[in-house]
């Protein structure tokens, strides 16, 4: 895994398996890890008035999916299942690193194989995804005067988001896996 001074590609799970960046084919990737990694990481990159974790995103973004179009809900679940080994980057910061956006892909692409979901991820997914932004947006940022252009003409969902702690939001995001997994 690597000897003194030698830079790793890995990181140690929550599971006690490694996650390897470089060659994610070898990886063991579980929906455990997932949870808690995205359960333990804070959305805009920390700058909301209460801890609002990548999982209960997931969690609502899944449902949201599943109310517009029945079957999608996995993917809207994972969608972001990436941001449990890469952490969540806010999008101005993503845009002036094309190499992690490479690293973000990969990973990306390792889940969506390891779920047995298609690469390329349903516009319904990105359309629910923006509608939650504008809804956390309102509920968990502060008060600014500009618009954000990605959000010109969202509305954002009629439901107050109200963050879960994550111990709650690692329960929820397993609830919703083991219900769209029919266990």
């Amino acid at each position: 895994r690597g000897g003194e001074g030698t830079m790793r590609t890995d990181i140690l799970t929550a599971s006690g398996t490694y996650f390897d960046f470089v060659n994610t084919s070898s990886n063991v990737i579980t929906i455990e890890d997932i949870a808690y990694g995205l359960s333990n990481v804070c959305r805009f990159g920390g700058h909301v008035s209460r801890f609002y974790s990548v999982a209960q995103h997931s969690v609502l973004v899944s449902r949201l999916v599943e109310s517009q179009c029945e079957g999608l809900g996995l993917h809207g679940l994972l969608h972001d299942a990436g941001e449990a080994y890469i952490g969540d980057v806010p999008k101005p910061l993503k845009v002036l690193l094309p190499d992690y956006q490479v690293i973000e892909e990969r990973v990306d692409h390792a889940i969506r194989s390891w779920a047995g979901l298609p690469l390329k991820l349903p516009k319904v997914v990105k359309a629910a995804d923006t509608v939650l932004l504008a809804t956390e947006q309102r509920d968990l940022m502060p008060k600014h005067s500009d618009e954000w252009a990605s959000l010109e003409g969202v509305a954002p969902l009629g439901l107050k988001i109200r963050p879960w702690r994550p111990r709650k939001a690692y329960r929820l995001f397993m609830d919703r896996w083991y219900e769209l997994q029919g266990k």
